[in-house]
């Protein structure tokens, strides 16, 4: 039997992936998890508090939180908020053979037959002019407009499956139509957008089935983009949990967005996102840049991501001596 704080576990596990489509929705996700919990945001461009609190910022889809409600050197938990998947093209629009396409693009690692012959939403964000600056707008779309169709098996040459091209295979159809249509434009309109206001936007695809607590003993979470928002759920769970309680180190939460890509944006895990937060932590209850690197010394990063367990199917394609469990590591 499951014990029953797995169980909710795996519960919350699966409504946080199903609400957080993108890296952008997984920051929002987070925040209202923070501020019921009394996290305040705040914005780099402005002087920080210099009173002890619970804070956070989001950059782009890169979030950091952290409490100073008491001091000491930092105790950090990382990961990263995007995933693999197709993202729709900066020339979206297309037409193929009646059909009115949308150009479609892998980001990251994406496993591409495993995207074909899915009903597949979009989410994301547009870039919207708003005056003299720009804003952001969200986007969940969480209806089937968008599939990439699997070549029938009857039309490949061997019958036994297709090499994917990148390039070429992974265009989704959605509609029927000699001439293509704005994919960008339906997106905007459906968010109460002018399309003529958009300036740009970052798109992608994510499938409508389901996170679901599977297995005759309900043991198993099967759930899209576990890499990473497993790390992303359990670092936030584990951060509520400290704040409530603290002892004498500084909890940090640092969730990142570029990963799957290198990581070297200017919200990457190498941009200086966290160790500007970090400095300005200790600046802000008095410390100069000694105590900083002093602090730093004494800290602790943990770095979480996910690992492939020993396929039961394919065991020969592990280290036979080094199986790897589920829960087990």
């Amino acid at each position: 039997m499951v014990p029953m704080s797995s169980s909710a576990s795996a519960a919350g596990l699966c409504n946080f992936v199903d609400v957080s489509p993108s890296p952008f929705h997984v920051c929002r996700t987070v925040s209202v998890q923070l501020e019921d919990a009394g996290f305040v945001r705040l914005d780099e461009t402005d002087a920080w508090p210099t009173e002890a609190g619970r804070y956070y910022l989001i950059r782009g889809g890169s979030l950091v939180a952290w409490s100073t409600e008491r001091e000491g050197p930092f105790r950090i938990v990382g990961g990263h908020t995007d995933s693999p998947n197709l993202r729709v093209k900066q020339h979206p629009d297309l037409e193929s053979a009646g059909w009115q396409m949308v150009g479609l693009e892998p980001y990251g690692g994406a496993w591409l037959n495993s995207w074909l012959d899915r009903d597949l939403g979009i989410s994301g964000r547009l870039s919207v002019r708003d005056g003299n600056t720009a804003r952001e707008v969200l986007v969940k779309v969480d209806e089937p407009i968008l599939r990439v169709p699997q070549l029938a098996i009857h039309l490949s040459e061997d019958r036994k499956g297709v090499t994917l091209d990148p390039q070429r295979h992974v265009n989704a159809i959605w509609g029927v139509g000699n001439s293509p249509r704005s994919f960008v434009s339906y997106v905007a309109e459906r968010e109460g957008v002018d399309p003529g206001s958009v300036l740009g936007w970052e798109l992608m695809t994510h499938d409508l089935a389901p996170s679901a607590v599977v297995g005759v003993e309900s043991e198993l979470v099967s759930a899209p983009r576990l890499d990473n928002q497993g790390t992303c759920y359990a670092g936030t769970q584990a951060l509520l949990a400290a704040v409530e309680n603290p002892t004498d180190v500084t909890p940090v939460l640092a969730l990142f967005d570029h990963e799957e890509v290198g990581s070297m944006s200017d919200r990457g895990a190498f941009s200086d996102l966290l160790n500007t937060v970090l400095e300005r932590i200790v600046l802000g209850r008095g410390g100069g840049r000694e105590e900083f690197l002093r602090t730093m010394a004494g800290s602790i990063c943990a770095s979480g991501d996910m690992a492939h367990a020993t396929h039961p199917n394919y065991p020969d394609r592990h280290e036979p001596a080094h199986r790897i469990e589920l829960g087990g590591g």
